[in-house]
């Protein structure tokens, strides 16, 4: 088997920040453990997608506060500038040229009117870093969140999803997802 891109997220063992500082918004940083598992990413001749970011808390840096109550994530610019550290760890430190990211993985539907401003003001900051970058998020299977994000998202430059195959033993009718996928398809072109 070739593996042409695998998708790693930033939480538990992976997360590379060990403490943010949110007055400051900076970070202190141990990257062995993430560095370890990208390159090991390289050595098998694939390309790493990194996805930055979840609903749940394990998920940000110690000491970034996120606001799970409210708009459902952190600091725009808090984050931003985390996300824009590890861009730049990366892609100009290491060189390594990551083509590939997504902000926050699986938010909740119903919150996509927080979510678009928190993404738009994160892609600007990890943008800024590296131009090249490619930015996507997974939630592009539900009709509602798409149709939103064409209208509303800035800096997106891919459409992502993902399936759990446990939908397809388990319901008698197909996840409203499935007929998504479909129109999320037809939309782009």
């Amino acid at each position: 088997v070739k593996f042409g891109l695998i998708r790693v997220y930033t939480i538990w063992t992976f997360q590379p920040c060990i403490y943010w500082d949110e007055k400051t918004q900076t970070g202190t940083y141990n990257w062995t453990i993430l560095d370890a598992n990208i390159e090991a990413i390289f050595n098998i001749g694939a390309e790493p997608l990194i996805c930055i970011g979840t609903n749940h808390p394990t998920s940000l840096p110690k000491g970034m506060i996120g606001d799970y109550n409210g708009t459902g994530f952190p600091n725009p610019d808090s984050f931003g500038k985390y996300c824009a550290d590890i861009v730049y760890h990366y892609n100009v430190e290491k060189g390594y040229k990551i083509k590939y990211w997504e902000i926050w993985n699986e938010f909740p539907v119903e919150n996509v009117v927080n979510f678009v401003p928190f993404f738009n003001t994160v892609q600007e900051y990890m943008h800024n870093v590296d131009p090249s970058i490619l930015i996507g998020n997974d939630r592009c299977n539900r009709p509602e969140v798409f149709e939103y994000f064409l209208d509303h998202i800035q800096g997106l430059d891919f459409a992502s999803f993902h399936r759990y195959l446990s939908y397809k033993t388990t319901q008698s009718h197909p996840p409203p997802e499935e007929d998504s996928v479909i129109i999320a398809l037809s939309l782009i072109h």
